[in-house]
């Protein structure tokens, strides 16, 4: 997954005293981007996928037989690699189905889209390029922006679950990061520590309690038509 995964994946190393250090990125073919033993004989992998446009997690060998997988794909594809919520929706459905085929029956997890904060987006560096930079992150993030990727987002996994593949469930941690605390330790995409762990106890949870996405009746469907961008103000430049 991409950068928010990765930090969900530093807390779980921090909760589990790991000797682990996760390098910022990695590339193909492997994208491992660091991992090891943790405790009680466990092991756990970072891969670095953070586009649904540019790599394909199923090619990823482990996937078929870890215990547990989880994606996390939005927040570049949403800035960096922007090509409209329509065409990352048909690229995450596709990408998703494979991946829980190469699962064979065993569960994979889809982290949503959290909270997003594009009023948080900061000048890291004072120059044309930071100045950019934290235009986009307030531009491509908005909410109108964050609402259509997660109804994409979301009618990708119901998609891949209609296609007969219910070992796929939704990881929604929206509520935990839609709080004024949250918004105060956002840089408009993450979060410190104590809000990303409390992202790390749900998705353990999901994980070790066997947690199943359940739809929301007719508001997500799976469309052969794809219109979230209709009657939404997106104003991310387009890659």
């Amino acid at each position: 997954g991409d950068s928010t995964l990765r930090n969900i994946v530093n807390e779980i190393i921090s909760l589990a005293g790991a000797n682990i250090k996760l390098e910022t990125w990695a590339s193909a073919p492997g994208y491992r981007c660091g991992g090891g033993a943790i405790a009680r004989g466990g092991n756990l992998n970072m891969y670095w996928t953070p586009s649904a446009y540019y790599q394909k997690p199923a090619s990823i060998g482990s996937m078929s037989t870890d215990d547990v997988s989880v994606i996390g794909i939005a927040a570049w594809d949403m800035g960096e690699y922007y090509k409209g919520v329509n065409t990352w929706f048909i690229r995450m459905k596709s990408l998703l189905l494979e991946a829980a085929k190469k699962r064979n029956g065993r569960p994979l997890y889809v982290m949503h889209v959290h909270h997003l904060y594009p009023n948080q987006c900061k000048l890291q560096h004072d120059t044309e390029s930071g100045r950019k930079n934290v235009e986009k992150c307030r531009r491509c993030n908005a909410e109108d922006a964050m609402l259509a990727f997660r109804e994409a987002l979301e009618s990708a996994v119901l998609c891949v679950k209609t296609s007969g593949f219910d070992n796929i469930h939704l990881v929604d941690t929206f509520g935990i990061t839609s709080n004024s605390f949250a918004e105060r330790v956002s840089d408009g995409v993450h979060f410190d520590g104590v809000v990303t762990r409390g992202e790390v106890n749900l998705l353990l949870a999901a994980a070790g309690h066997g947690m199943r996405h359940v739809d929301r009746g007719n508001n997500f469907t799976c469309p052969l038509n794809p219109a979230f961008e209709a009657s939404r103000e997106l104003n991310c430049p387009l890659r």
